[in-house]
């Protein structure tokens, strides 16, 4: 009876201490993106609204704001205040709007990948929030190292 009474106590210990679950729009690595893409208005946009937004700049856009909020959530490693971060985080957003109607998600233990069909894969962590994505890890190194200029 000790010992039944000993694993019932450890057991509740146990779901005492369970995370919260994380934010519905990081639950995955596709809803992660679909999140950021929505921050910018861009999810589900055809490809000629699509192009046409990206003339007028991802950033242009007076009667909706990118939801900055939203935004800095999806990442692990984005500061609204820096030009470099804010460089990425434009590259990875159009990345993912030029082809958000075939993106594939892999997850593995903590890391997880979204792949973009002929452009490059995003990296993700899974934190207590969600899944974020690692900007440094996900921007190819030579648009990096421009990163300012973008």
């Amino acid at each position: 009876m000790r010992v039944n009474a000993a694993f019932l106590a450890a057991g509740l210990a146990l779901v005492g201490c369970d995370d919260p679950p994380p934010d519905p729009e990081l639950a995955t690595p596709l809803t992660t993106a679909r999140t950021l893409l929505r921050a910018y208005h861009l999810h589900g946009l055809t490809e000629a609204q699509l192009k046409r937004r990206l003339r007028r700049g991802l950033t242009a856009s007076s009667d909706k704001p990118v939801d900055v909020a939203a935004q800095s959530k999806c990442f692990v490693d984005f500061d609204p205040d820096d030009m470099r971060s804010r460089s990425l985080a434009v590259f990875v957003v159009g990345t993912l709007a030029a082809r958000q109607d075939r993106l594939r998600e892999s997850r593995s233990h903590d890391r997880g990948t979204i792949f973009v069909p002929d452009e490059m894969v995003i990296v993700l962590e899974r934190t207590a929030a969600g899944w974020q994505i690692l900007l440094e890890q996900s921007v190819p190194a030579a648009i990096r190292g421009h990163a300012p200029t973008l």
